[in-house]
């Protein structure tokens, strides 16, 4: 009898890992005040991250109150209470919030980049401590993740053609400090996309998701470049992130 190894790509959003390793989603509820602040969680968000650390700064998250899309990890102001993003759009009391502490490789530095334009990773703060610097360690040591984009809002008009997001991880020879490889501002790698999530050639709004599954991430620390390839301007709100996969050996 020969092992088999079964990979199982899961779902960020069921909760319950489903083939996702590292830290679960930490679920729990908490009162918005139409600011930035969520405040009296039930869950510390101090301690409820990445080996029991503080949550990572831009987790996807998400509040069930008012209508309010999902939003970004901030900051950890305390131990009830977080920083988002965007302002929350109601008051209310006893909100469900959901925080998934997944490597976040756009996040809070989304901007509405134009058509064949690129943006690099600054906003995430992982295992490296450095914004938008990224280590096996932030996959808990997953060799691959499937990758996720949300749409925060409509592009500059509706895509054509054949649109899509080209990522390249720029890895670093140091360890992840300062020598990473060479990108120029609003070009391409000269080589290939080390992934590429597709995108419809059709008008997107708020809470559209595509995704990129099965993507190998590097071993040595590296940032992430995005370039789009599509024929609009991205929306001033947009994400990506990361669900690293879990490997099962079985019999």
């Amino acid at each position: 009898m020969s092992n088999a190894l079964i990979w199982n790509p899961g779902n960020i959003f069921n909760g319950s890992y489903n083939g996702i390793i590292g830290t679960p989603p930490q679920t729990g509820t908490g009162n918005t005040h139409t600011t930035t602040t969520v405040d009296t969680l039930t869950f510390n968000p101090q301690t409820s991250g990445p080996s029991g650390g503080a949550l990572p700064k831009g987790s996807f998250v998400s509040v069930s109150s008012g209508g309010h899309a999902p939003d970004v990890l901030a900051s950890v102001a305390s131990a009830t209470s977080i920083t988002l993003l965007t302002a929350t759009s109601s008051t209310a009391t006893g909100a469900t919030i959901k925080v998934f502490p997944y490597p976040s490789f756009i996040s809070g530095e989304a901007t509405t980049t134009a058509a064949t334009n690129t943006i690099t990773s600054s906003y995430w703060v992982g295992v490296n401590g450095t914004g938008g610097v990224f280590d096996r360690a932030d996959f808990s040591g997953a060799y691959s993740a499937n990758l996720f984009f949300y749409a925060g809002g409509a592009f500059g008009g509706s895509l054509t053609g054949s649109p899509c997001l080209q990522g390249w991880f720029l890895r670093s020879l140091d360890g992840g400090a300062s020598l990473f490889e060479t990108a120029t501002s609003n070009l391409v790698m000269p080589r290939a996309a080390d992934f590429t999530i597709p995108l419809f050639p059709a008008a997107y709004s708020a809470g559209n998701i595509n995704y990129a599954t099965n993507v190998q991430i590097p071993s040595e620390p590296f940032k992430v470049l995005i370039y789009n390839a599509s024929t609009q301007a991205m929306p001033s709100l947009w994400y990506i992130g990361a669900c690293p996969i879990g490997v099962q050996l079985t019999t």
